[in-house]
């Protein structure tokens, strides 16, 4: 329960141990939002004795009585409540719920997303063991009280320093201290510099404790390793003491001696596919040569490959500015990894997250290239959000970095952004890229003269046909009038008129049949290498 404002208590509602079927089938960590239901009460209503006095009832005598919301398993043809799993929240998040929505109004509020690594773990005992639910409690309740501030991740990183220098004074063993260490320094790089000064002096200042203590302790346990110990050897009775009996074990020796097989010859390991790294220059992955690598040894090609992006491609990039062939070695690389990559990795979600991680790698180099050969492209948005790699799951230090430098380029893109309209959009307008393209390119304006031209050509002729065409129709016809039909006799001797010799039907069939035919684009102009037909 919390109070937002002067006029409502609000009522959140969320599950914090979800039953056992949905944290042993899934695969990884269980997504959940929270707070789930959250209902506005009035406060003249939510303050009344007589809500709270029910309310409180209602609470305690949910919390005591067995529903049909208890699961239940079968033992001996009956059934049984099931005290190894947890109960369905139904009577709370929708009965309660429902209640309270009678009084009040359903509240907008701010989701947060939580990836809960949540254990069933049971072997002989009464019930498994699971997480703490209380804990996640306290989470839940801080970030979402704190997330306005943005106080709950240095908080939290100020409480495991605290409670790490906490540990030290109660002597915690080393291998706890230690992994205390880690987690609280992994947070402090994460935060990087949304940390205030004080909170990274309390933490740097705990980092150095623990590391001084696991030293004196590190040294003290050397110290003690390497005293000589003192032998009474007049005590030893060495004859007895180093005979070994195996009376019982020499058939099984026997046995495993005769099995060994010597009929196996070992050959020397000669890899067949060759390695694509180090190559610097990704030219040499073009036209299809870093498919047909990763054909014959995909994991291998694969890595060689994502190995010459992170450290050459910064390089390459930067000698090829000029080269305008290197728009296509990119294109093509982008794609050729990608087919390979995408049936590799399948759905491994950190595979794919290094599979996109490279293609953006890629993209920021291509956009590069484009730009310095087309520097309109620069005035248009990048139409990639400058968050796209947040959800990524990158471990190695040297990705993040890599991630970092491409949402720092996308910002310095979208920055630079002089126009409004999406270079994709199909209106034909003034802030049109294809509009802007065209005016600032004479090939294309010099190509749009031509086409003019020869249509204006085109049209002359075909106007000088059409009047030719009317003047032997105009011809063909009056002759026609001249002329009567002719008739001849047919089998029975009768005069009928036979249009397969009648001369004027002739002519006025021909005039008839005088087309003209619509103009059609067969001639062929070559502008920016590419056969544009007019």
């Amino acid at each position: 329960m919390r109070r937002p404002d002067l006029e409502f208590v609000q009522f959140e509602v969320f599950e914090v141990s979800p039953q056992n079927t949905a944290v042993m089938t899934t695969e990884g960590k269980l997504l959940c939002s929270y707070p789930g239901p959250a209902i506005q009460v009035p406060v003249d209503i939510s303050m009344d004795e007589c809500f709270l006095q029910e309310l409180s009832s209602f609470l305690v005598q949910m919390d005591v009585d067995i529903l049909d919301s208890t699961p239940t398993t079968t033992k001996a043809g009956s059934a049984v409540r099931e005290v190894r799993d947890t109960v369905h929240p139904r009577y709370i998040s929708g009965l309660l719920v429902g209640i309270l929505r009678g009084f009040g109004q359903p509240a907008k509020v701010d989701r947060i997303t939580k990836r809960i690594g949540d254990e069933v773990l049971w072997d002989d005992a009464l019930k498994p063991w699971r997480r703490s639910p209380l804990w996640l409690v306290l989470r839940v309740t801080l970030q979402s009280s704190l997330r306005v501030d943005g106080l709950y991740k240095p908080f939290i990183l100020f409480f495991h320093a605290h409670l790490l220098r906490k540990c030290m004074v109660r002597k915690f063993p080393s291998e706890l201290l230690h992994v205390m260490r880690v987690k609280m320094t992994r947070r402090i790089s994460k935060l990087g510099p949304a940390v205030s000064q004080q909170i990274y002096e309390f933490v740097h200042e705990t980092a150095l404790d623990t590391e001084a203590l696991l030293s004196n302790r590190w040294s003290a346990f050397q110290a003690i390793g390497s005293s000589v110990p003192t032998f009474e050897l007049k005590t030893l009775d060495f004859a007895p003491d180093t005979h070994l009996s195996l009376d019982s074990s020499y058939d099984y020796l026997t046995k495993m001696l005769d099995s060994v097989s010597h009929a196996h010859s070992r050959g020397s390991f000669n890899p067949s596919e060759s390695r694509l790294y180090p190559i610097d220059d990704f030219s040499q992955f073009s036209n299809g040569q870093l498919a047909a690598a990763i054909s014959n040894g995909q994991h291998v090609a694969i890595a060689d490959f994502e190995i010459s992006v992170e450290r050459y491609l910064e390089s390459w990039v930067q000698a090829s500015m000029n080269n305008k062939s290197a728009l296509d070695v990119i294109a093509s690389c982008i794609e050729q990894y990608y087919d390979g990559a995408k049936e590799l990795y399948g759905a491994n979600p950190e595979d794919n997250s290094i599979m996109i991680l490279t293609i953006m790698d890629l993209w920021v180099a291509l956009d590069r290239l484009a730009i310095q050969q087309c520097p309109l492209l620069g005035d248009y948005s990048p139409e990639i959000p400058s968050t796209f790699l947040h959800d990524l799951l990158l471990h190695r230090s040297s990705a993040i970095h890599r991630a970092l430098l491409i949402e720092e380029y996308l910002c310095r893109r979208h920055e630079g952004t002089h126009q409004s309209t999406s270079i994709f959009s199909n209106n034909v307008d003034e802030s049109c890229f294809a509009v802007k393209f065209f005016q600032t390119s004479d090939d294309l304006e010099r190509l749009h003269d031509e086409i003019y031209e020869y249509a204006q050509r085109e049209r002359k002729k075909k106007r000088i046909e059409l009047v030719s065409l009317k003047e032997q129709s105009k011809s063909l016809l009056l002759q026609a009038s001249r002329l009567s039909h002719e008739r001849a006799k047919n089998y029975y001797y009768r005069d009928e008129h036979d249009t397969d010799t009648c001369r004027k039907c002739q002519l006025e069939c021909e005039a008839e049949s005088l087309t003209i035919h619509v103009r059609a684009a067969r001639r062929t102009v070559t502008a920016y290498g590419r056969i544009v037909r007019v």
